[in-house]
């Protein structure tokens, strides 16, 4: 009987938690999904779908017949971009630069217009990379200047290359690593290492901590002993704010999906009316010979 009071009592228990939510109707209703990144000196390219409630479990359905036109920040009509292929748009005849904020707008049959705007900042530049070798693994030292009159978040990626060239045949063989590790506190992003240290493809960070000064950001690659050569090509980004709280919100998203205890992370957009989001930056890289 004692059982069979607890198996009751855990019943109601469970049929009290069940609640419905009833979503007003513009939350559900689809909308235009605008992803982009503006690089300067490169071709500008767009996606677009549609958008889907949660409980939806397929791939989006993509825009193909969607008009989509890039717009100057005093609101002058600088191109309108042709679709290639699965949602794909491309801007031919126009190359976006530095320092220059745009706009990109988009309509679509008898969905709500969408429209986002981002900066291009101004390139940075690398200043110097100094490195060591401690057994397999490579050491650098990346130095740039910040800007105090303004706010800035940067991106870094560190990739190396590495070259074989086979002793019988002569084959040359080649193969990349983008992941990397790093010590620096004041990134925003990364997974943390039992050796205390965060690794990842790209790291994320604002200038909060070093406003107006040099910034110098470590990171450390394990290198393959058997190259013949090893090209390391280090790369600062200087990105845009929505691109940053995209990238870390995302990632954030990432970390915590499926984790019953976990706070709801909001997956950052820019986009008006619609989701997405709608980046730019600039970049400088330095590209390094190791034999």
């Amino acid at each position: 009987m004692r059982y069979f009071v607890l198996f009751i009592s855990a019943l109601i228990l469970f049929e009290s938690c069940e609640k419905e939510i009833k979503l007003k109707e513009d939350e559900i209703e689809p909308r235009i999904v605008l992803n982009g990144l503006i690089t300067a000196g490169d071709t500008i390219r767009v996606q677009l779908s549609e958008s889907r409630n949660v409980l939806y479990d397929q791939e989006l359905p993509v825009v193909t017949t969607g008009v989509v036109e890039l717009y100057s920040s005093s609101g002058a009509l600088l191109g309108t971009f042709t679709h290639e292929a699965n949602g794909n748009y491309v801007l031919n005849g126009f190359i976006p630069s530095a320092g220059n904020t745009y706009r990109i707008d988009a309509t679509y049959n008898t969905f709500k217009p969408v429209s986002a705007s981002t900066e291009v900042p101004s390139t940075t530049l690398i200043n110097s990379i100094d490195t060591a070798m401690q057994g397999n693994i490579m050491k650098y030292e990346i130095k740039f200047n910040d800007n105090a009159a303004e706010e800035n978040y940067y991106a870094v990626t560190v990739k190396s290359i590495s070259v074989i060239i086979d002793d019988f045949t002569g084959d040359t063989i080649m193969w990349e690593d983008t992941y990397y590790e790093t010590a620096e506190i004041f990134t925003q992003n990364g997974y943390a290492d039992v050796n205390g240290l965060k690794w990842g493809q790209i790291f994320l960070f604002s200038d909060a901590s070093f406003n107006g000064q040099q910034c110098s950001f470590s990171a450390e690659q394990s290198v393959t002993s058997d190259a013949d050569t090893v090209l390391s090509v280090i790369t600062v980004h200087s990105i845009s704010e929505s691109y940053y709280k995209y990238k870390v919100s995302l990632e954030k998203y990432q970390q915590t999906e499926g984790d019953p205890f976990a706070q709801p992370v909001q997956v950052f957009s820019n986009v008006e009316n619609g989701f997405g989001v709608l980046g730019g930056y600039s970049s400088d890289s330095d590209t390094l010979v190791l034999n």
